[in-house]
């Protein structure tokens, strides 16, 4: 069990001209060995090669990185999980995750070992919660978004006066399994 009673000090913080790249979309997202998705505005095709294996209605689709098996999505304002080891044989289908309590989901992400998921709703608050429990760890004001996770779990947004914003987290000294207790 990951303990996160520290995360209540997390606090936004500007931020300078250290952050210096691109976001860089692709058109693809690489599966497995045979699979890519292929992600439009509203529908999430997954492909073999150029021919379309299976697509869902969804948005926002992220490959959890913790399971790389499994892929999380957004669709008609809930969020849904799907193991993409079945999609091919179509042995599996998307099951909504119950424990993520969120109303209006837009925006997903996870911290850099898939302990935690972070929500961004439709009335611009960020939420933290913990993946496996659904518990809620810390919540923030005033994201309009769109937000990122970097590689060190820090995540960084624009707030409503479109300025980019950063909250400094200590999601990488936690180990996969969250064994390690929160800095």
């Amino acid at each position: 069990r990951i303990d996160h009673r520290n995360y209540d000090k997390l606090q936004p913080t500007n931020l300078t001209d250290e952050l210096a790249g691109e976001v860089i979309t692709q058109n693809r997202i690489h599966l497995s060995d045979q699979l890519d998705l292929k992600p439009e505005e509203t529908i999430l095709s997954i492909m073999k090669g150029n021919t379309e294996v299976v697509s869902y209605a969804g948005h926002d689709p992220k490959i959890d990185p913790g399971d790389s098996n499994s892929l999380y999505f957004i669709n008609t304002g809930k969020i849904y999980k799907l193991d993409i080891r079945g999609v091919e044989d179509r042995t599996t289908r998307p099951e909504q995750e119950q424990q993520f309590k969120i109303d209006d989901p837009k925006e997903i992400g996870f911290d850099p070992n898939g302990n935690f998921i972070i929500i961004r709703n439709g009335k611009d608050q960020l939420q933290i919660i913990e993946k496996e429990t659904g518990d809620f760890v810390k919540s923030f004001e005033g994201v309009k978004g769109p937000f990122i996770v970097d590689a060190q779990g820090d995540i960084l947004y624009a707030d409503a006066n479109n300025q980019l914003r950063e909250i400094q987290t200590n999601f990488q000294a936690i180990a996969p399994g969250g064994t390690e207790e929160a800095q």
